[in-house]
């Protein structure tokens, strides 16, 4: 189930007050991730984060999600991943992702019950989310990598032309990657730079493209 990025509006513009005239705005909604985990004779279910994200390429931003946090390492560890369909408030439908694990995936949960509640402007907040992630981020290995000077002074536009929501709104982050040949291999878009960055992931995790260290990554917005 995927929602649209935009809608449809009435605005009134600064040099022309008075008058209104419809125009197309980024849609920001609330997505709530569910995980179902634990051994198959005693599973559990808990509401494990919620983050503020454009509707659309829901299931990779929760893997994405996963995969950043630590609780997920391959694919496979997720045995469904779908929006909820059933016992939801009109507001929910579209807005509420389950994640089952593989009954072998050992969740710890007095290490996820700090508030993982996000806004599309900021992903990890606090010194102690910045020290939990530090321990988390595996060490880096240099590569001999290349990019065309050229081809990197070209992303800017190169991507604009991926950018569907942009084109109609003028309004929303992108994140996406790019070969060595300087070719955009994927995009994403969100209100969030944060969650376009776990679009990604999520999309080259899902599909098994790890590892994405011959890839650029490109960003509109701050890192």
């Amino acid at each position: 189930m995927v929602n649209s990025g935009v809608t449809n509006t009435e605005v009134i513009r600064s040099n022309d007050p008075g008058t209104s005239a419809p125009d197309l705005l980024v849609v920001e909604e609330p997505l709530q991730i569910r995980l179902n985990y634990g051994p198959l004779d005693h599973r559990h279910e808990m509401d494990l984060a919620i983050t503020m994200r454009t509707p659309g390429h829901d299931l990779e931003l929760v893997a994405g999600f996963l995969l950043s946090e630590g609780i997920i390492s391959e694919p496979s560890d997720l045995v469904h991943l779908q929006h909820c369909q059933k016992e939801l408030k009109a507001e929910e439908v579209g807005n509420v992702v389950r994640a089952e694990l593989r009954p072998e995936i050992v969740v710890d949960e007095k290490d996820l019950k700090r508030n993982f509640y996000s806004t599309s402007s900021c992903g990890v907040c606090g010194k102690g989310s910045i020290e939990q992630l530090c321990k988390s981020i595996p060490e880096r290995a240099l590569r001999e990598i290349q990019f065309n000077q050229n081809d990197i002074q070209s992303l800017p536009e190169l991507v604009r032309g991926n950018q569907v929501n942009f084109s109609h709104t003028g309004g929303i982050h992108a994140a996406a990657l790019i070969n060595t040949k300087g070719e955009v291999t994927l995009c994403r878009e969100d209100i969030g730079r944060h969650n376009a960055v776990d679009k990604i992931i999520g999309a080259a995790f899902l599909k098994e493209d790890f590892p994405l260290d011959e890839q650029l990554l490109f960003l509109s917005g701050r890192v």
